[in-house]
């Protein structure tokens, strides 16, 4: 396998503070050689509710109202190669500052306008919890990044059994470092493929979906224009 190193990562947390699911992330960082790593902290006041007035999708994603405090995540996640959604388990799912990001990520979905660089990437959802709901909060983040076209989304998602990172036993931790150097081994596996990582079944079923429906309505909407324009109304691919 080829040497991989100096790609982009960035990495959204769904809380401010660094707990255990900050520390894991940061072991996983660790594993890479030489990342170019940036990272977004969400708060409750840094990211607006989403007002559910669908301008992003029928005027433009430039026409939402919190337009400027998203775009700089959005454009970091567009240039890099792996994008890492992190959020403790809040009451069995993602952080209230969390699912306020994802919301503002519905008009990359594939029903809408999906970015043609989303399909190359290869996304990490990793979520903890003192008990249960990790494996739940970890499916609401890989469930935006399948729907923007990621094929290849890793899932890790562990009961620490404790409130902070210190608390959380050696054994436990050990556990996690382990977990952290396979799974390292295997996204660089997938980027030494570069070009040639393929679109799972799900995107290509999704995508296929989306595009007969575009077809058959032949609309004036921005997103019929963006598959058109794109040429995925005909036979280009993203993959």
């Amino acid at each position: 396998m080829k040497e991989v190193s100096g790609f982009n990562v960035v990495v959204i947390y769904g809380i401010n503070h660094k707990g255990s699911t900050y520390n894991i992330v940061q072991e996983l960082l660790k594993k890479f050689k030489n990342p170019i790593v940036t990272e977004f902290f969400l708060t409750s006041d840094k990211i607006q509710f989403c007002n559910g007035c669908y301008s992003c999708i029928f005027k433009g994603e430039e026409k939402c109202p919190h337009y400027e405090s998203v775009k700089p995540i959005i454009a970091s996640m567009l240039e890099a190669k792996i994008i890492i959604l992190a959020s403790p388990c809040y009451v069995y799912d993602v952080t209230g500052q969390m699912k306020t990001f994802l919301d503002h990520l519905a008009y990359l979905w594939m029903p809408h306008r999906p970015d043609g660089r989303m399909f190359k990437k290869i996304g990490v959802a990793i979520s903890t919890a003192a008990g249960g709901g990790a494996k739940n909060t970890n499916k609401t983040m890989k469930k935006t990044l399948n729907f923007m076209g990621i094929s290849k989304v890793y899932s890790y998602s562990t009961n620490v059994a404790a409130c902070s990172w210190k608390d959380v036993k050696n054994a436990k931790k050990d556990k996690i470092q382990k977990d952290m150097i396979s799974l390292n081994h295997k996204i660089e596996k997938l980027i030494a493929k570069d070009d040639n990582l393929k679109a799972s079944l799900f995107v290509k079923f999704i995508f296929m979906l989306m595009r007969a429906a575009h077809k058959k309505n032949k609309n004036d909407s921005k997103d019929r224009a963006h598959w058109e324009k794109i040429g995925w109304l005909n036979d280009k691919r993203p993959w």
